[in-house]
């Protein structure tokens, strides 16, 4: 894979976590202080903002290699009504400083926690838009392999499967009673994850069966391996939660993170071009 493509795997795979893990602070954290178990939200909060600020200055940086001038990128900018790419541009140029400028806020406190929740929640919208039009860039009509409404779909179940682990290793480091204590938060927590990775499996064995006739058998040993690192990783969620072991949530994040890289340089290496 060439060093163009591999810096957008870490774009994009920054971007998708960052969003994926605002999206579901905003929504976990948000419902623990609608039902007054506020516990210890600021410090999850400051750790995951902190988080997405370090993914967002690397998915920047990949950016910005992969552009090799600063130049392109303020001429990217001059397409706004007729190219997604231009608006991809544009709404990571406005998640990063929207992010940069609220994070100070969450390590200093300055505002109310709901307050900082709603920012979260905006932030998390204008990712989740970020991430559709991301993918629009890559529907092209000449790319057969990513000219379908996978794509977009694709795209938003890695930042969910992204984010949720995300947080919930963030989560358990902060509260290592997190995974023992059996509460109502940690069974939303473990059945929601349990159906992103289940999601996602179904995801991957479509699209496998969609690019059956252009797969090669080295793709498809790469699809498979995906898919024995994603199961992986649900089988560590299970051991976690069952056995009372926090530390196996950490094994699963690595195998979930292993699989959705794999699946981004699969997702490049697909391409194909057909004549218009």
């Amino acid at each position: 894979m060439p060093s163009e493509d591999l810096s957008l795997v870490g774009f994009t795979l920054a971007i998708q976590m960052a969003v994926g893990l605002l999206a579901v602070a905003a929504v976990f954290e948000g419902w623990l202080v609608l039902s007054n178990h506020q516990g210890q939200n600021w410090a999850v909060l400051i750790s995951v903002m902190k988080t997405v600020f370090v993914l967002l200055i690397v998915g920047n940086l990949a950016a910005a290699f992969h552009l090799s001038n600063l130049k392109n990128a303020m001429h990217s900018l001059r397409n706004l009504k007729s190219s997604w790419l231009s608006r991809e541009v544009l709404l990571t140029i406005i998640l990063t400083g929207l992010v940069i400028l609220i994070t100070p806020v969450a390590i200093f406190q300055l505002v109310t926690l709901p307050v900082f929740l709603s920012a979260i929640a905006v932030s998390a919208v204008i990712g989740i838009v970020l991430l559709f039009a991301m993918s629009k860039v890559y529907m092209l009509r000449t790319v057969a392999t990513w000219n379908r409404l996978t794509t977009p779909l694709d795209f938003v179940i890695a930042a969910s499967l992204l984010g949720l682990s995300t947080y919930i290793s963030i989560k358990v480091s902060i509260l290592p009673s997190f995974i023992p204590s059996i509460n109502p938060g940690v069974l939303i927590l473990t059945f929601i994850s349990f159906f992103a990775v289940g999601i996602r499996l179904t995801a991957i064995l479509f699209i496998s069966l969609q690019n059956t006739g252009s797969t090669h058998r080295k793709q498809s040993r790469w699809i498979i391996m995906q898919t024995m690192h994603l199961s992986g990783g649900l089988i560590c969620l299970i051991t976690a939660v069952v056995l009372h072991l926090a530390i196996a949530v950490y094994a699963a994040v690595i195998l979930i993170a292993i699989s959705e890289i794999m699946g981004r340089i699969e997702f490049y290496n697909s391409y194909r071009t057909v004549g218009i």
